[in-house]
């Protein structure tokens, strides 16, 4: 009994601090690569972000593309991109809940085509649809992948992957990998 006891402990802790840090490197990019270009000269009370459920532009990644992330930062592990693409099976796993004062709406691809419903419902909306994969990281949890991209109209957008690591428990960009520009 204390020995199950100790191993659903463990287990629960290990989720936890997946948790934890999937939620600072979204609020990471987010604060990098969103919040950061927001309009000039105007308080926000609030920002809602719309975000796709499944990315429409991050292609399916394979294992021979490790070659190219792997020139891009030459520390980058196989195993990084061996849970990226298992984790990416499936749609976004965001935990919504952790950013102050951003609202994070996922929508999916049919609501993301109404644009003007969208603004009428979320005022504060940044008028991108932004994506974000699930985040992959390697064994030891100290790299971590992802993609984020974002489309704000016709010939206005562009998507990137992230390669970053965890160095004395702060995670620091190491690598941006283009994607796509339009």
């Amino acid at each position: 009994m204390k020995y199950t006891f100790l191993s659903i402990s463990i287990f629960l802790i290990t989720i936890e601090s997946y948790c934890q840090d999937e939620c600072i490197i979204f609020k990471k990019v987010i604060d990098e690569y969103v919040l950061k270009y927001r309009q000039p000269g105007i308080k926000y009370s609030s920002t809602t972000l719309i975000v796709l459920e499944t990315p429409n532009y991050m292609r399916k990644i394979v294992i021979t593309d490790f070659l190219r992330y792997k020139n891009q930062y030459n520390k980058f592990h196989e195993n990084t991109l061996f849970d990226f693409i298992e984790r990416n099976q499936d749609g976004l796993q965001m935990d919504c809940s952790k950013y102050p004062k951003i609202d994070i709406i996922i929508v999916n691809q049919e609501q993301s085509k109404n644009w003007e419903k969208l603004l009428a419902t979320y005022p504060d909306w940044n008028l991108s649809i932004l994506e974000f994969s699930n985040i992959g990281f390697n064994e030891d949890k100290t790299q971590a992948l992802l993609y984020y991209g974002f489309d704000s109209g016709p010939g206005v957008g562009g998507g990137i992957y992230i390669i970053l690591e965890k160095k004395r428990g702060k995670w620091k960009k190491k690598a941006v990998i283009p994607a796509w520009a339009a």
